[in-house]
């Protein structure tokens, strides 16, 4: 056939050993980058769902606390719109 052949028939089981390896190293670290892209983005997520939820908490605060210690007479004017 051709000249180099038998080298090359003569070292197929290492160039399919580092075939396998160089296969299995590339998928395991496809597999880690899939998790940490997935935990990041959800992380991040969260963050974002915690800062809506705190904003949100603030708008309604003042309607339902009141600072001075008039709860009773405060809440009623705030929900209902008017004073007594």
């Amino acid at each position: 056939m051709f000249e180099g052949t038998g080298r090359v028939i003569a070292k197929s089981k290492d160039i399919a050993r580092a075939f396998v390896e160089g296969f299995v190293s590339g998928f395991v670290a496809n597999i880690i980058t899939i998790l940490i892209n997935t935990f990041a983005s959800t992380a991040r997520n969260m963050v974002r769902m915690l800062n809506y939820g705190i904003h949100t908490s603030e708008t309604y605060k003042p309607k339902v606390f009141c600072q001075t210690g008039r709860v009773r007479k405060a809440l009623l004017r705030n929900l209902l719109g008017f004073s007594f």
